[in-house]
């Protein structure tokens, strides 16, 4: 399937020019595309506002989910939680392609394919549960680097299978962010941590998406976020406190408070000072004060460390 050069706002924009009285000859010439592909714009853009676009995409989105139940199943039973970025990727990619026909997939889970499928996941539970929590973050880094490392190096003819694929390696990647997710959940705080810092990238990437669908989603990864986070930081983590004082900060997922956030960073100041590390402590206490430059708790504590 090839993939369009264009946005469908520029497409739609094209649209636009031949209605206010532009020959489709000459749009065509300059724009550098063929006039067929122009009338089969139109069929699908026609009347359409660049604001459309945006909606057109999301429902496409929505559409694909409902048309791949394989997907959506898996997902159900949690067997793909650590395919995220690879899905949302999945879904971004299609989108330009909303009226082509889809492939109906039915989902068998007792079929041979599903059952070797469920094999080799418990595989990789078991390969993941031999790590150590900060080996096991590390090769989730090394895994999730070479999935974007094939898709910057694919060819444009070869991109598409290289978005689509979905390796042994993807697949151990999920397995092993269930992994990271559970022993944090159990046992491990460092796990939490280092799960809501993977987590991180996802619910920037969600948040950029339109659609109420996304928003929910959006919500829901942020408060993933912030409990791996809260769990971290009643550790003692420091580094967990700072990441909530950034979510305040910012409003990700949360109402946006300054106060709130110089609360986080006041605490992850007296964390890093705990564990003897000045310089980030520094750094967290100049973020409170600069939220909240007349904070009583930041002010006495520059006032020690400054001694």
């Amino acid at each position: 399937m090839k993939q369009s050069r264009f946005t469908d706002e520029q497409i739609i924009g094209f649209l636009k020019q031949a209605d206010a009285g532009m020959s489709v000859k000459e749009l065509c010439r300059s724009g550098g595309f063929s006039q067929p592909t122009f009338y089969k714009w139109r069929s699908r853009f026609g009347g359409m506002e660049p604001s459309g676009a945006a909606n057109l995409r999301y429902t496409c989105r929505v559409r694909i989910l409902k048309r791949f139940p394989i997907y959506a199943q898996l997902l159900m039973h949690e067997i793909l939680s650590g395919m995220k970025i690879f899905l949302l990727t999945m879904l971004i990619a299609v989108s330009a392609h909303a009226a082509d026909p889809v492939p109906e997939l039915k989902y068998d889970p007792n079929s041979p394919v599903a059952l070797a499928y469920k094999e080799k996941q418990q595989n990789y539970e078991r390969e993941g549960q031999s790590l150590a929590t900060f080996e096991l973050y590390k090769e989730l880094v090394r895994l999730d680097a070479a999935k974007k490392s094939r898709i910057a190096l694919a060819k444009p003819e070869e991109l598409w299978s290289a978005i689509f694929s979905h390796t042994d390696d993807d697949s151990r990647a999920g397995v092993y962010v269930t992994v990271l997710k559970k022993r944090g959940e159990a046992y491990d705080p460092r796990a939490s941590f280092y799960y809501a810092i993977r987590e991180w990238d996802i619910c920037l990437k969600l948040q950029q998406q339109p659609g109420d669908g996304y928003k929910k989603m959006t919500q829901e990864c942020w408060e993933g976020v912030m409990t791996s986070f809260k769990r971290a930081s009643d550790a003692q983590i420091a580094s967990a406190s700072f990441n909530i004082a950034r979510i305040y900060e910012n409003g990700f997922g949360v109402s946006s408070s300054k106060f709130v956030a110089a609360e986080w960073y006041v605490k992850s100041t007296e964390q890093y000072n705990k564990q003897n590390d000045r310089d980030n402590a520094l750094t967290a206490l100049e973020s409170a004060l600069n939220l909240v430059p007349d904070h009583p708790a930041a002010l006495r504590l520059r006032k020690v460390m400054l001694r």
